[in-house]
């Protein structure tokens, strides 16, 4: 078992994470004898809580499957520590599990399901240029989304990601008094690094 305690992670003007505890609970024969690094994780971060497993295997191929859960993240601070304020305001909690797959710096699959906390929680989308784009695809007044994304009170929400040719898509579908509101957000080509040849 491995303990972590006081963690932090940044790159400037991107993200700047922060975890209280990370432990790795792993099978040091499986290292030995199979090349295979498999371990179970859990981490105190955002607020909340994250569990899973790891499995890694160290040859040359460098392959790795990731499956996490996700329990009772603080969506606030999650827009904080990634540097999202000046784009987004959200409160609320939010859980659920994704699995990550691939081989050195190429992610093959992505796949998550989460869902908000039961008690909901306020969104206002400040990324005018984000609004401006909607519009455009919808055909629907600027002024209309800005107010319809301003202090809105969601009751349910869920989100989906995935990952298409490079493209991490993020599914959003929340429900509230004044109506649901659903939101589809693209991060194209997404990358971890440079590919070795």
């Amino acid at each position: 078992q491995l303990t972590l305690f006081d963690i932090n992670v940044k790159k400037a003007n991107v993200y700047n994470l922060n975890a209280k505890e990370i432990r790795f609970d792993y099978d040091i024969f499986s290292i030995i004898r199979e090349k295979t690094l498999q371990s179970y994780l859990t981490a105190q971060t955002l607020g909340g809580r994250i569990e899973g497993n790891v499995r890694l295997k160290m040859d040359k191929g460098r392959q790795y499957l990731i499956e996490l859960k996700f329990i009772n993240l603080d969506l606030d601070k999650f827009v904080r520590d990634f540097n999202l304020d000046d784009k987004i305001q959200i409160s609320g909690r939010l859980g659920g599990r994704l699995s990550l797959e691939g081989e050195n710096l190429v992610i093959k699959l992505i796949d998550g399901n989460f869902i908000a906390g039961q008690d909901g929680g306020i969104l206002t989308i400040k990324d005018k240029r984000f609004l401006e784009n909607v519009a455009k695809r919808s055909g629907q007044s600027l002024d209309i989304l800005v107010e319809s994304f301003k202090n809105y009170r969601y009751n349910k929400g869920l989100m989906k990601l995935s990952l298409e040719k490079n493209n991490i898509i993020f599914d959003v579908a929340l429900d509230g008094e004044s109506g649901s509101r659903n939101l589809n957000i693209i991060l194209h080509d997404f990358k971890l690094g440079k590919e070795k040849l």
